[in-house]
């Protein structure tokens, strides 16, 4: 049986920045504490600033020709992101150095790229972990793609992994919010993740899920983004490979999320669906 296994963790480095806890987000009465009376100016691009992150879902403000800043903006893009970018060396001069004054009032500091996400300020290219793992599996994209779908089927294939999945918001499609109750590792401990579906897509076989705030993993990520694609092997129409890709923002102390520890997930996947065909 083949297996073809992919780790890697892209640690995307600039100037040390300090936590990858959202420092700011926002909040108006926040921003209003950091206005400068005095400064009219000042004050409007504030205004303007934060008018304009709570227009995106994400916004990395940089230069062009800085490696950091596109080390970002690719890593958003592999992710599926389409990141709105305020390039600050193509900006009419007197634009440009009001954002960045209005960002050194607001986060004490300037430095390039900063990243905004749903309105939350991330920091730079240090704070996001970037991971990914790929698996071989000797059944078609198609069949994999359709078992991991359905969520609520995978309970009873992988029950030393998910032991329930509750959907609160939708069925299954795009939008839906679930809660899955997961098996931890060596312990009889289930701990509950819950996730928002933000792209169910049965053309090219990719499902992109949010992890939410109120779980328990929040303590470990700040923003987390998980994104799994199922290939087909043009050569071998029976066989495939799943990526899987996480961005993420670790908080503290906490270690990225590993992907490639979930292989026997998947393998566990492929021997099920193999024995289904056979006993068909």
């Amino acid at each position: 049986m083949r297996l073809v296994l992919g780790f890697v963790i892209a640690a995307l480095v600039v100037a040390r920045i300090g936590s990858a806890t959202p420092r700011h987000g926002l909040d108006e009465s926040a921003v209003d504490r950091e206005k400068d009376r005095s400064d009219p100016e000042l004050n409007r691009a504030l205004d303007e600033f934060m008018d304009l992150v709570a227009q995106h879902r994400v916004v990395i403000v940089g230069k062009k020709d800085c490696t950091m800043t596109n080390r970002v903006k690719a890593a958003m893009s592999e992710q599926g992101e389409k990141p709105h970018f305020i390039d600050i060396d193509h900006t009419k001069s007197d634009e440009a150095w009001m954002i960045q004054k209005a960002l050194r009032r607001w986060l004490g500091y300037w430095i390039t790229p900063q990243v905004f996400v749903n309105g939350m300020h991330y920091g730079g290219a240090e704070s996001m972990e970037v991971c990914r793992a790929e698996v071989g599996l000797d059944v078609s994209a198609w069949e994999a793609w359709q078992t991991f779908r359905d969520a609520k089927s995978l309970a009873g294939i992988i029950p030393g992994v998910i032991q329930s999945v509750e959907y609160l918001v939708g069925g299954g499609e795009a939008g839906t919010i679930r809660l899955l109750g997961l098996k931890q590792d060596g312990s009889s401990k289930v701990v509950f993740a819950k996730e928002r579906l933000e792209l169910v897509d049965d053309a090219s076989m990719t499902i992109r899920y949010t992890m939410l705030e109120d779980c328990d993993f929040s303590h470990l990520y700040s923003h987390y983004v998980g994104t799994l694609r199922f290939h087909p092997i043009q050569s071998e129409p029976s066989k495939s490979v799943v990526v899987w890709e996480i961005e993420c923002v670790p908080l503290g102390s906490a270690p990225p999320p590993r992907p490639a520890a979930y292989v026997r997930i998947w393998k566990e996947i492929e021997q099920h669906l193999v024995e289904k065909r056979h006993v068909k």
